[in-house]
Parts: C-alpha cells; sequence; structure tokens
C-alpha cells in the first residue's frame, strides 16, 4: 500500500508522465494532470476523489480512500456527505480482483453506516447487492 506520507506522484509512481495539458484542455483535464504531479501524500480528500471520480490513479489511491472512509464513512470530500464513498463505489469491478482485502473492508464500511444519503442511496445498493459478504475467520 502507498503509505499517505508517500512523496512520490502518481506520475513517478506509474512511471508514466501525461505532459502538460494541451492549451484547449478543459479545466478537468488541466486538473487531473496537475494532481498527477503531486506526492501522493499531499493530495486533499478532494483530491483524491477527484482522482478517483476520473478512474486516475485507482490502485494506488484506492487504499488511501478506504483507509479515509474507515474513519468517516461519510466524508464530505467536496459536495455532500458520502462523496468520496460515492467516488470509490463507482470503481469497476476490473480494479478490485486483485483487493479482495480492501473490497472486504469497504464492504464492512458500508454496513456500517445506519443512514444512507440520498444521493448515494443507489451506489450502497448496488454495491450490497453485488459483493459478497466478508470472510469472518472463526476461533
Amino acid at each position: 500500500m502507498t503509505h499517505p506520507k508517500d512523496e512520490r506522484s502518481l506520475e513517478d509512481i506509474e512511471s508514466a508522465d501525461w505532459g502538460d495539458a494541451p492549451s484547449d484542455a478543459s479545466t478537468m483535464v488541466a486538473r487531473i494532470r496537475e494532481l498527477r504531479r503531486v506526492p501522493v501524500g499531499r493530495l486533499s480528500v478532494d483530491d483524491v476523489r477527484l482522482l478517483l471520480g476520473q478512474k486516475v490513479g485507482v490502485h494506488t489511491l484506492l487504499p488511501i480512500a478506504v483507509e479515509y472512509l474507515s474513519r468517516e464513512p461519510l466524508l464530505a470530500a467536496t459536495f455532500y456527505p458520502g462523496d468520496l464513498l460515492r467516488a470509490v463505489l463507482r470503481i469497476p469491478g476490473e480494479y478490485w480482483v486483485q483487493e479482495a482485502g480492501l473490497l472486504g473492508r469497504l464492504r464492512l464500511i458500508v454496513e456500517s453506516v445506519d443512514e444512507v444519503p440520498p444521493e448515494i442511496e443507489s451506489e450502497v445498493r448496488s454495491f450490497i447487492g453485488h459483493t459478497p459478504p466478508p470472510m469472518i475467520n472463526s476461533p
């Protein structure tokens, strides 16, 4: 897992320099390219939400996002309570194939939410319906 104090950027971790955004790029494209150069340990919760929402740096940022969510499941990164959770729940299944332990943690986090905000209700319902319950080791 990438440590939250990691001074490497997504560009460094992925060994991929996307270069500067074209002069006619949207604000979103320019911001994503800028964030790829920021050390991962310096990304804000909103930066993580934005990057995950655009499916950028997913393998690096998912563990960080799940750690944030384990402390506050309905963390409001920018827009509303649960917006980081919504970004994580929208990550396609293929990203979770090698992350079974992380997926199990996320399921426990989602199940711990007593009142699901309407903004993320459909994502929560879909996630619960499509992920198996985590394995519990019995003594």
